[in-house]
């Protein structure tokens, strides 16, 4: 087949638009894009009120972690998910905070490579851990989408065993990713 120039270059420049657009929308990560705003810097109003962030992750030594907060975020409320756990939880038991911690360190990296990913409902989980006061840099998971994980030493992907580990921890009668997502257990 043959393609005059004009029409040619006009062809490539939409087919590089569309490959533009698929990028944006699969939610890929770039190094840059998993660079943390440094610990104990400002990020708006109050910032400063809050003690600085430990140094380390939470992988560096989790050993020491004698607690752990999980907050549920939910950026689309009107999915109108269901969820049979309060949205802050408290876990005081440090065996627990740890094998937590043990299983979010074990967890792959993300693929490098572009995927089509299940449907994310806009929830997810906000995970702070404490050592004899001192809090941790925050690590957020998603238990749909991609099921992202960040906060570590890069983003990793929150695979269905980190859900159910979470739960049990958690004292959830059905621990797993369904129930996180806001979904009836199957």
């Amino acid at each position: 087949m043959i393609v005059s120039p004009v029409l040619g270059r006009a062809l490539l420049g939409t087919v590089a638009a569309a490959a533009g657009f698929g990028l944006a929308a699969c939610g890929s990560v770039t190094p840059s894009a998993r660079a943390a705003a440094p610990a104990g810097s400002p990020k708006g109003p109050g910032a400063g009120a809050v003690p600085a962030v430990a140094a380390a992750p939470v992988c560096a030594d989790t050993s020491r972690i004698t607690a752990l907060t999980i907050r549920r975020v939910s950026s689309l409320p009107g999915n109108h998910l269901h969820f049979g756990f309060p949205a802050v939880t408290r876990l005081d038991n440090p065996a627990k905070a740890r094998t937590v911690a043990a299983r979010l360190c074990s967890l792959p990296g993300l693929p490098r490579v572009m995927v089509n990913c299940p449907a994310d409902f806009g929830v997810t989980y906000r995970l702070r851990f404490a050592a004899d006061g001192r809090s941790y840099q925050p690590v957020t998971a998603a238990p749909g989408g991609c099921h992202k994980l960040a906060g570590l030493d890069g983003a990793r992907q929150a695979l269905p065993a980190f859900w159910a580990s979470l739960g049990a921890a958690m004292g959830l009668a059905h621990p797993g990713i369904r129930v996180f997502a806001g979904l009836p257990p199957s």
